[in-house]
């Protein structure tokens, strides 16, 4: 479980590590949590004080949960996972639809909106429900511009759809 929060600690935020230690911290005192995980409560006090952890700290507090309640603490990172590839997946569909809807070009079109679709796509097993609805108005609007410039159909012909 150490390997799991060495690679994954950083990509915890200071929120991330806060919630966890108050997580580890349901049933135990602030000194006894510090102490099998090894920082002071002085370290812990002054978190609201600091932009960001340290990677050390992060790690300590992500290997300490993952020893003491290994489901909960990887069900929470893959949770994070999920929300940040969401977030991560809507923004890179937002640029590709920015510049198919900007173009008037039909080839510069059809390949951006083709792009699109491959994304969607490929990553369709991310796309949960919290951006399905988006993604769904987005392909309608491309469905709409695609139609307009007369590319929808050898879009369909070519397996895109």
């Amino acid at each position: 479980m150490n390997i799991i929060a060495y690679k994954y600690s950083r990509a915890l935020t200071k929120e991330d590590i806060v919630e966890l230690f108050e997580m580890l911290q349901r049933n135990e005192s602030l000194s006894e949590v510090c102490r099998r995980i090894g920082i002071d409560e002085k370290t812990v006090c002054n978190w609201d004080k600091v932009k960001e952890l340290r990677d050390e700290t992060k790690i300590k507090v992500l290997a300490e949960a993952l020893r003491v309640m290994p489901l909960e603490t990887l069900e929470f990172l893959a949770d994070r996972s999920i929300d940040r590839s969401v977030e991560i997946i809507a923004h890179l569909l937002s640029i590709v639809y920015e510049d198919a809807i900007s173009t008037e070009d039909r080839k510069e079109f059809k390949k951006k909106f083709v792009k699109f679709r491959d994304i969607v796509s490929k990553y369709d097993i991310s796309l949960v429900d919290k951006v399905r609805g988006e993604v769904n108005k987005l392909l309608y609007r491309l469905d709409e511009k695609a139609r307009k410039l007369g590319v929808y159909s050898s879009i369909i012909a070519e397996g895109i759809e």
